[in-house]
């Protein structure tokens, strides 16, 4: 069940503790089979340190549902499997007295009206004409977010189709936004009360490096490593500088200083994880803020790794001149 381990492991990674299963397809299996299917699952969870011998198991085939033939397997599972989520799944709790945040997964241009973004409102509560600022990728903007309409769409606060008077964490919205043009702003970026959150470069966090099991590449982590930061809508290149060690192994659960080549919004406790390529190698939060790092630093981060060995040579040169002296 390579595609089963796969999404558990996933579920893993972003902090799913709460998972319905449901056994599809037993209308082309006997019960013996379904039985042994479920006790893997069950040992599977365990092994990855879920609760497997508590996960409601639910039973069933779509394919039934859909047709509508044989019932027992096929409508009557489907009601078994939303009563088990309604039971075992807890509502999420809504961060409302926090002020709004609001990643942005998407830009459009509305020629005359001007520039709506999407995404799914992470914090807070957002109202028509508050005012905002778009931060992320090394830019911040001052805007309102406004209600303006038009042709047979409200625009100013949107979710599904609906025009809203304000949006709450939680909702799938759109937004217009004033004075902001298309090409100024892009996935990644976020709405943000103003203030609210910054912008950074430099931070400290604790990884966990998968293992070739996990989904992983296998290989260990050195510093100056390079890899692609994802977190909320963002995706950015960062250096890897190992602390108190000189290599960290697959499986190892360690702290890092992170030096992004762009300022993104950040604060303690937020998620990411690490990719290498298509291959997800690390997961981990954000433990400390540090700070931005200077015109100097940033040139010396953008530097090949040839040129920066160069640099370092010709400076420890400089040293040992000095001392002789």
């Amino acid at each position: 069940m390579p595609q089963t381990r796969e999404h558990l492991i996933l579920a893993k990674q972003i902090g799913i503790s709460n998972i319905v299963v449901y056994i599809n397809k037993v209308d082309a299996a006997d019960q013996e089979m379904v039985e042994l299917a479920e006790i893997e699952l069950r040992e599977l969870m365990n092994s990855m340190g879920m609760e497997g011998d508590k996960i409601p198991f639910v039973s069933g085939s779509a394919l039934c549902a859909l047709e509508g033939t044989k019932p027992e397997i096929g409508r009557d599972s489907i009601m078994k499997l939303m009563e088990a989520v309604d039971s075992y799944i807890p509502d999420p709790v809504r961060a409302l007295d926090k002020p709004y945040l609001l990643p942005i997964d998407s830009v459009y241009s509305i020629p005359g009206r001007g520039t709506v973004v999407t995404g799914r409102l992470d914090r807070g509560v957002i109202k028509k004409g508050m005012e905002c600022e778009l931060i992320g990728y090394s830019k911040k903007f001052k805007s309102t977010i406004t209600d303006i309409k038009a042709k047979c769409l409200n625009l100013g606060i949107e979710m599904f189709h609906k025009t809203l008077e304000e949006g709450q964490a939680g909702d799938q919205m759109g937004a217009l936004i004033r004075g902001i043009k298309r090409d100024e702003l892009r996935r990644g970026m976020a709405v943000c009360k103003p203030g609210s959150i910054d912008a950074h470069d430099q931070v400290e966090v604790q990884v966990y490096v998968l293992t070739k099991d996990e989904g992983g590449n296998g290989k260990p982590f050195t510093t100056n490593h390079a890899l692609m930061m994802f977190s909320k809508t963002w995706d950015v290149s960062a250096s890897v500088l190992i602390v108190d060690k000189d290599m960290v192994m697959p499986g190892e659960d360690s702290r890092f200083m992170l030096k992004l080549i762009k300022t993104m919004f950040m604060e303690q406790g937020q998620r990411f994880t690490l990719r290498s390529g298509s291959t997800t190698v690390g997961t981990g939060v954000v433990t400390k803020i540090l700070p931005n790092m200077s015109p100097q630093e940033r040139e010396r981060l953008m530097m090949g790794a040839k040129k920066r060995a160069k640099l370092e040579a010709k400076k420890q040169d400089e040293q040992n001149k000095a001392q002789q002296k």
